[in-house]
């Protein structure tokens, strides 16, 4: 797992909204959420003025803000990662090919490849970038969601039974590491396990500032995880963080709810 993520006004709110999609949260439950994290009030009323003139949120105009709800593939996407293995279907061996149409720039290869990396592809020597054709999204979920996260467009994919490389020292199979996704799946478990018996012992304000902030790194991890087969991966350790995971975050969302109410807390927080 990724080192902690600092948290901001800016993105506590997006994730407190995202978290509560169909509520309204009043200012003076923001700010007190806010001081878990030692945010001042002034920074929480600065970003929601910013976060209103973007559109990313809406206010009634009586104190009250939430997510501007629209649709949003990439936020549909990652609301997936509940579903764990539901996600993928059964590999037929072959492999998920995406083609850009066109010579990239060095900036437009980056955005590309970073946006498809967020769905388990890898560059395959800078032309094309290649996964197991074993999600269980369509192509054209794939295409637009790959479009929305590059902001490119026009692009070709195929589905190949072999990729043949002139450097027989290239394998497919080596574009992931994963010791490293199992090591990180690993870590996860015993960071969610020993937390929810450290935090039972502490105080209530340690609790929820901790539990919102490494139940949001396993969403994290789970939501960007290649999801490659089990001839690949162990799939049964990546289903045990999938269900660590839905254990604390149900855990820990009682002491949300208890706490600041019962409509603020459907889930953890969800980024990328």
């Amino acid at each position: 797992m990724k080192a902690p993520r600092t948290i901001t006004a800016r993105n506590l709110l997006l994730d407190l909204f995202r978290t509560s999609p169909s509520n309204d949260w009043p200012v003076k439950k923001l700010i007190e959420v806010a001081n878990l994290f030692n945010i001042n009030a002034n920074a929480i009323r600065v970003n929601l003025t910013r976060l209103l003139s973007t559109g990313l949120i809406e206010t009634n105009n009586r104190g009250f803000y939430r997510l501007n709800w629209k649709y949003d593939p990439v936020r549909d996407w990652i609301d997936e990662w509940v579903k764990g293995e539901e996600r993928v279907i059964e590999w037929d061996g072959r492999w998920l090919c995406l083609h850009p149409t066109q010579m990239l720039k060095k900036k437009e290869w980056e955005q590309l490849d970073k946006a498809s990396n967020k769905l388990g592809f890898r560059s395959v020597e800078q032309r094309m970038w290649v996964r197991p054709n074993n999600l269980k999204l369509s192509v054209k979920k794939i295409n637009e969601l790959i479009e929305t996260l590059s902001d490119l467009e026009d692009f070709i994919f195929t589905i190949s039974e072999v990729i043949y490389f002139r450097d027989t020292k290239i394998s497919v199979d080596n574009l992931w590491d994963v010791p490293s996704l199992e090591l990180s799946y690993r870590t996860c478990i015993q960071k969610l396990k020993s937390s929810k018996q450290s935090l039972a012992n502490g105080d209530e304000a340690t609790a929820l500032r901790d539990s919102f902030i490494l139940g949001g790194e396993a969403i994290h991890l789970l939501t960007l995880d290649p999801l490659l087969p089990d001839e690949m991966i162990d799939q049964k350790l990546r289903n045990e963080v999938n269900d660590a995971a839905h254990e604390y975050i149900g855990h820990f969302n009682a002491l949300w709810r208890k706490t600041f109410g019962p409509d603020t807390m459907e889930t953890l927080p969800k980024y990328i």
